[in-house]
């Protein structure tokens, strides 16, 4: 059950533990609260239990991918929370329905 967007609070979503730990530090040295998921799964089980003020996901991932999330989040729940796509793949970043999109911060 998705509850209220706690305030500041971000959930970033990467297959790769490099990429959490980066935008966790790069965040929370900002104020913000960070959660992580490292599947879009598991973002998908967090966005039911936890509120967020954003949402950051890598778009190329494994069994479930960001785009898959981002249905969920929007078809799904119709959720309005702002969502961010990442990837190392810049192609892969046209997907409707993103609120912005960056290329992977981490090589």
């Amino acid at each position: 059950m998705n509850m209220a967007p706690t305030r500041n609070s971000i959930l970033v979503i990467d297959d790769e533990a490099s990429v959490l730990s980066f935008l966790r530090l790069c965040l929370s040295r900002r104020g913000y609260r960070v959660d992580t998921a490292k599947s879009g799964e598991e973002g998908i089980k967090k966005i039911r239990a936890n509120g967020y003020s954003m949402i950051i996901t890598d778009i190329k991932m494994g069994s479930l991918s960001g785009d898959n999330v981002l249905y969920y989040l929007r078809d799904v729940l119709g959720d309005p929370t702002p969502v961010i796509g990442m990837s190392g793949t810049p192609g892969s970043l046209t997907i409707k329905n993103l609120t912005g999109s960056f290329i992977n911060p981490v090589p």
